[in-house]
């Protein structure tokens, strides 16, 4: 299932309360595991999404069709489309079961290819918004 088309709705910053501002300067990780919507997770990830107008979520490990579902159910309960990144350094397969996973960026940086690291960062670009995630923390965001 592709992920849902987000029908974004223009708001100026007056339609928005102080705490929906605040909200929206918060992003909260998420596992991209399917949740039974009895959940105590589910529940918890929803109920921030609805009252707290989080701007965003990041996903970690899963399976491609559990972060579709969970991404589509949570862009529709959001009032304002969510910001959606994940820690993508070697490529969707890093975090998703089924997706192409690379060696790691030193062995990259090993073969002085400047075409092979824009391919690499080509295929996880496309892969990333195929499941509906628009931030990809790659290559690396953590130093």
């Amino acid at each position: 299932m592709p992920p849902a088309k987000v029908e974004i709705q223009p708001l100026a910053p007056a339609d928005l309360s102080l705490e929906e501002k605040v909200g929206q300067m918060f992003m909260i990780r998420t596992s991209g595991n399917f949740y039974h919507e009895s959940s105590y997770t589910y529940q918890q990830v929803i109920r921030v999404v609805k009252e707290k107008g989080i701007g965003g979520v990041i996903h970690s490990s899963s399976n491609i069709h559990g972060i579709v579902e969970n991404l589509n159910e949570l862009q529709r309960l959001s009032r304002i489309p969510l910001l959606v990144a994940a820690d993508y350094e070697r490529g969707v397969g890093q975090q998703l079961e089924g997706g192409t996973l690379f060696p790691a960026n030193m062995a990259l940086a090993a073969t002085n290819s400047p075409q092979l690291a824009y391919e690499q960062g080509m295929v996880t670009a496309r892969e990333a918004r195929a499941v509906g995630v628009h931030v990809t923390f790659a290559p690396v965001m953590d130093v």
